[in-house]
């Protein structure tokens, strides 16, 4: 029998491998043109976008609107980063509790894993702050 745990941990297989294809130019995903190559790693702002783009991009989409190659999969659809009636109402905490220890922490889907084992704590800082460019918004309160 099929575990929901089984799903989820193919489903993470998939997406670090994909990850790993998307980061060295072998899969483009769907046709969307990966930004790895062009991130300048001693940037943060610049490594805040390449974490973005091999951490999130796969759910939520290269460009954050929640349209990544694994949308479709995933019981829950993923947030849409650049939509900032929603993530106005967000804060910073929120949204860097989520990336560093999951949806659950936050009562969200167990489909967002947490990163705090692959991004360090000043990463995931800078991308809170990508994600904020991404939807042009700051915490305006719920």
């Amino acid at each position: 029998m099929i575990t929901r745990f089984m799903i989820l941990s193919l489903l993470f297989l998939i997406v670090t491998l994909s990850t790993e294809a998307r980061a060295q130019g072998k899969w483009g995903g769907g046709g969307a043109k990966s930004k790895w190559s062009s991130i300048n790693p001693k940037d943060s702002a610049g490594q805040a976008e390449g974490n973005y783009q091999l951490h999130c991009a796969q759910c939520h989409g290269v460009n954050g609107d929640g349209k990544g190659d694994l949308a479709a999969v995933l019981g829950v659809p993923p947030r849409n980063h650049t939509d900032a009636s929603v993530m106005s109402t967000r804060t910073d905490d929120d949204i860097f509790k989520v990336i560093s220890e999951g949806g659950p922490a936050m009562g969200f889907d167990s489909a967002m894993p947490p990163h705090k084992t692959v991004m360090s704590e000043q990463e995931i800082k800078a991308l809170v702050k990508y994600i904020r460019k991404l939807c042009d918004c700051k915490y305006v309160g719920k």
